[in-house]
């Protein structure tokens, strides 16, 4: 006999010589696994929850680089870290009157995920 069918036939007759306790074993193993996996599954909503909530708070994570030519975009994106890029532009500065004070107001284009990643809504146009 091999080591292996020695182990299953002892393992077996241990199982069947206490019906309750094998019972009890078993419910416990699945009862383990079980918990075991809604821990993990558990720890990822919410990790995915949290960090949603930091997105619409406060917009997504980005770095910003000025004065960018379009060979360097190109490069930018060719990164293998880099999962996805935006680009953002300043138009112009209109000047405004308000009172006797002169306000100063900055024009910037967006691109769609620009707009998503600084937490922009617009309303209208």
């Amino acid at each position: 006999m091999t080591n292996r069918r020695i182990i299953h036939q002892v393992t077996r007759r241990y199982l069947l010589k206490n019906r309750k306790r094998t019972l009890i074993s078993l419910i416990s193993i699945s009862l383990l696994v079980l918990l075991m996996t809604c821990v993990f599954i558990g720890r990822d909503t919410a990790i995915g929850y949290f960090t949603e909530i930091a997105e619409a708070d406060k917009g997504k994570w980005h770095i910003a680089c000025y004065d960018v030519t379009p060979e360097t975009c190109e490069e930018l994106k060719n990164l293998p870290f880099v999962k996805e890029t935006a680009v953002s532009s300043n138009e112009q500065y209109s000047e405004s009157v308000i009172g006797s004070e002169t306000v100063y107001l900055n024009l910037r284009r967006y691109s769609r995920t620009a707009m998503d990643w600084m937490n922009l809504k617009v309303t209208e146009g």
